[in-house]
């Protein structure tokens, strides 16, 4: 989806209401399963949503990629079982 001024906002903005939902459920599976089960979860329900039209988004504005950006972080701080203040991310 683009906007009226071919920016990447509305493809972000829809991918970044998906998101969340998602990490609620890794967050889940994470209790009960092993790194193994999640990064399964991981690259079969949420990964396409980041991937769909990923070379599109290469020449958005940072400003424009950060939410989705900060989602990554937070699901592989799940997956890695990290704390979301890890500063290497």
């Amino acid at each position: 989806m683009l906007d009226d001024s071919l920016t990447w906002k509305q493809h972000i903005a829809d991918v970044s209401r998906k998101l969340p939902n998602g990490c609620w459920a890794l967050s889940q599976i994470r209790k009960y399963s092993k790194s193994q089960m999640i990064k399964k979860v991981y690259f079969a329900l949420l990964y396409p949503h980041i991937q769909y039209c990923i070379t599109s988004l290469r020449c958005a504005a940072k400003s424009v990629l950060d939410p989705l950006i900060k989602l990554q972080k937070r699901m592989v701080c799940i997956m890695t079982f990290s704390h979301y203040d890890v500063q290497s991310l």
